[in-house]
């Protein structure tokens, strides 16, 4: 996508999606219209991360402008939302490119572009949400604490009778990052697992057909300690999900209708209550600190047992702190005295609110400062780095 500024209309604003058709001359643009295109406000609005990230192809660009003569540079590609990258460049004196890299998928054994990826109405997972997923970490290309990840997916594979060989899963993962050119920092791999397509029934497909295997690849970084020493809040909610919650499964419509009320009631997550104690969060799990003594939810089929649960479980044993499954301090986790959130994509997250009330100080606690660094250590350690 090519954006440019037309001097001579005042009115006129960088469009996402506009093409460059010839190269126009200098004259004709003006640089801090052009510049505003980093921006993309008419496709993505505001936002903390975005801004962060339009901050730094804006100094990209006005670095090529003012120190390179217009000549071509390109930004440092970054996590743009959910899973897109973008790339300024600047392709001629006052004319800034910005590109999306296609994004490959992995369906079926097949790495291909996104938009040719096609997959059957007919598919159980369309139509049932009938299948699994796993999210896993990748550095330079390598997946981190994958064998958890797999042996997760496996118990829920058992659990729904969905019959699957795992074992392929990691290596193509692994290529469709190479694929992805996603080999110089962190990134994160999706992986689904449906039952496959077939005339719509309830009952398993007689005979039995395919899964369809569908895995997608994006940038990812982890989050910056002034989000983390901010905090986030949260928003109790009832829970109505099915009875067995330590299944992945892509079913999450209670987890999406959990997450937009906490999001309409100003809350970065919902925290699921059942039978008056909190369980966990629409996509984490949940921590409690009382009295210097760390408590989570036991594992059961009311809770996801997360891959990032279980290391930070390790990691508070090896240094010490008394670790207690339990629910006496998960009635009322606003009383405790420190609480936050653990998941591949949120690490270690101190919240600092729920409902509106402050978790003691209203600022991370030193227990949770404590097993961050442990668990970025941790992470450092796999990584290699």
């Amino acid at each position: 996508m090519v954006a440019r500024g037309v001097g001579g209309d005042a009115a006129r604003r960088p469009l996402v999606g506009e093409r460059l058709h010839g190269v126009a001359r200098p004259a004709q643009l003006e640089r801090p219209r052009l510049l505003q295109v980093l921006a993309l406000e008419e496709q993505l609005g505001a936002g903390g991360a975005v801004e962060r990230l339009v901050a730094q192809h804006r100094r990209a660009a006005h670095q090529a402008l003012d120190t390179r003569g217009g000549g071509a540079h390109v930004g440092e590609g970054g996590q743009l939302g959910h899973d897109c990258r973008i790339v300024a460049q600047v392709v001629h004196p006052g004319v800034v490119a910005v590109s999306q890299p296609r994004m490959l998928v992995h369906l079926d054994g097949a790495v291909l572009p996104l938009e040719q990826a096609r997959i059957s109405p007919q598919d159980r997972g369309f139509l049932f949400a009938d299948g699994l997923y796993e999210v896993g970490l990748a550095w330079r290309g390598r997946l981190l604490l994958w064998p958890e990840h797999e042996r997760r997916m496996q118990a829920g594979l058992r659990a729904i009778r969905l019959p699957l060989d795992t074992a392929p899963l990691a290596r193509a993962g692994e290529e469709l990052l190479r694929a992805n050119g996603l080999l110089a920092g962190f990134a994160v791999l999706y992986v689904q697992v449906t039952r496959g397509a077939a005339p719509r029934a309830h009952g398993f497909p007689e005979p039995a057909v395919p899964p369809t295997v569908y895995m997608t690849a994006r940038p990812h970084r982890l989050h910056e300690e002034a989000f983390v020493e901010a905090g986030v809040s949260a928003a109790r909610v009832p829970d109505p999900r099915w009875a067995r919650c330590d299944v992945k499964s892509t079913a999450l419509l209670a987890n999406v209708l959990a997450q937009q009320q906490a999001h309409e009631a100003g809350a970065w997550e919902a925290l699921f209550v059942r039978d008056g104690v909190t369980l966990e969060g629409s996509h984490t799990n949940l921590f409690v600190v009382r009295g210097g003594e760390l408590w989570t939810y036991p594992p059961c089929n009311y809770v996801l047992e997360g891959v990032t649960r279980n290391v930070v479980l390790a990691l508070a044993r090896d240094l010490g702190i008394v670790v207690r499954d339990g629910v006496e301090a998960l009635v009322d986790p606003a009383a405790a005295d420190e609480v936050f959130l653990t998941g591949t994509t949120t690490e270690v997250l101190p919240v600092v609110r729920i409902d509106g009330r402050d978790v003691g100080l209203g600022a991370p606690g030193p227990l949770t400062r404590r097993l961050r660094a442990a668990y970025l250590a941790r992470l450092d350690e796999l990584a290699g780095r």
